[in-house]
């Protein structure tokens, strides 16, 4: 068995898969060092070029693969360690990574096979120069250069859960796109059809691929819009609500200084009429209810202050205690719009899902745990809550308006680079986050029972 080295040889290939791994890391963020990400991508790179040349050894030798098996082959491998290296590798949603590198092995096969339709015609402009291979193979780079680019120019990292239905049609397009072009191939054998005909299928089809994607990359950009004003609402909702509870306080304020007047007189006739059970049952009917009404979340951030103190005050207006254990640093890198959505859709979950168990119980806790910023709030909870609704679905039927808050949780978390930790612990359901907090200041702490 005597097979040449050049028939082996899949340049093409190999110059592929390069050009895959440094587009998709070009596009998205890098998980580690650059040094152990090259690492990875070299060993992608490599593995494939051996699996490959492995199927072309094996083919030569036994001829067991037709064409369109053997492509199809080559096009599964190829896409596996590209995927394979993007989910090891590189941040952002694993749908994204797959979708991406499909569309960029459309972009090859169509822009390399708008290459090869006039292929045939280069021995004739070139005669028999010994450069004639070298133009080939410089045409070929060139042509996966340009899908490179196309890909490149049109990907935009997503930071948005999409659903999954949306995701399977965008992976799904491009692999019809290419079996209807094995299709159209297959009824062309030879290649000997008409050269413009030729041309003008993969200039279509080529087309297409572009614009279905440019279509998925359009979408993502608005969900993420549609995210960015959800937040915006949201704070802005929040900030008017800061308003009306500062001017509802300021009110407080004045009645009970009012009925404070009137109470202190009353206390000092039961002074001197030493009825000291009667002080003592005003104390606890009228004092000691409004010191409780009026006091205020103290943490040492601003912030979360104000969301724990308008949280804490609806939860108590609803008979529902709450604990807070917070240990925070005195400034927090955490984007405010982040923190103030993800802190306040935990606590109104939290809240509302108290309202239908007979003991209700919050617990928060925020404190700075190895570069991150953890929060936790845990409510009780009657029965399962996962093994009942697993994916956290809202149940309501005006889904539009509600179960809003589990997926700003998600998406906050996704945004920041976190990790979201959901769980039941002795009867209790659990949601844990973990945001990226790498400021190293002096913390101050509270730990208060409210």
């Amino acid at each position: 068995m005597n097979i040449a080295w050049s028939e082996i040889f899949d340049f093409d290939g190999l110059v592929e898969i390069v050009v895959m791994l440094i587009t998709v890391m070009s596009i998205f963020e890098w998980k580690y060092s650059r040094r152990r990400t090259i690492l990875t991508a070299v060993g992608c790179g490599v593995t494939f070029f051996l699996c490959n040349t492995a199927v072309i050894v094996s083919n030569e030798a036994f001829g067991l693969l037709s064409d369109t098996v053997r492509f199809n082959l080559y096009a599964i491998l190829i896409v596996f360690f590209g995927f394979l290296f993007a989910v090891r590798c590189l941040k952002g949603y694993w749908q994204q990574h797959l979708v991406t590198i499909l569309f960029f092995k459309d972009c090859v096969l169509f822009v390399s096979f708008l290459y090869k339709t006039t292929e045939d015609y280069w021995p004739e402009l070139l005669g028999d120069s010994p450069f004639a291979w070298l133009v080939g193979k410089v045409i070929s780079v060139v042509m996966i250069l340009l899908a490179a680019l196309l890909c490149k120019t049109m990907s935009h990292p997503i930071h948005t859960p999409i659903s999954a239905g949306y995701w399977c049609i965008s992976a799904l397009t491009p692999v019809l796109l290419l079996l209807l072009w094995e299709q159209i191939d297959g009824a062309n054998p030879s290649g000997n059809g008409d050269l413009a005909m030729n041309t003008a299928v993969n200039a279509m089809l080529l087309a297409v691929s572009f614009s279905a994607y440019a279509l998925f990359v359009r979408l993502a950009r608005e969900m993420e819009k549609q995210m960015e004003l959800q937040l915006t609402n949201q704070s802005l909702a929040f900030q008017i609500r800061q308003v009306d509870d500062a001017q509802a306080q300021l009110e407080q304020t004045r009645t009970a200084r009012h009925e404070m007047k009137n109470t202190y007189f009353y206390l000092e006739s039961l002074l001197e009429q030493g009825k000291y059970d009667e002080m003592r049952q005003v104390l606890e009917r009228d004092i000691w209810p409004q010191f409780e009404r009026q006091e205020l979340v103290a943490t040492g951030n601003q912030l979360v202050d104000m969301i724990l103190s308008q949280k804490v005050a609806d939860a108590r207006r609803r008979d529902i205690p709450v604990v807070l254990d917070v240990q925070l640093p005195r400034e927090l890198k955490v984007q405010q719009q982040m923190l103030c959505s993800l802190l306040s859709n935990l606590l109104d979950n939290a809240i509302e899902a108290s309202c239908q168990v007979e003991s209700p119980d919050i617990f928060c806790s925020m404190r700075e745990q190895k570069g991150y910023l953890r929060v936790e709030v845990r409510n009780r909870i009657d029965c399962s809550v996962l093994s009942q609704n697993p994916t956290l679905r809202t149940t309501k039927r005006d889904r539009e308006n509600h179960g809003i808050g589990m997926r700003m949780i998600r998406q906050v978390v996704d945004r920041s680079d976190g990790v979201l930790d959901i769980r039941e612990r002795d009867g209790y359901f659990v949601v844990q986050a973990l945001l990226p907090e790498r400021v190293e200041t002096e913390p101050v702490g509270m730990q208060q029972p409210a």
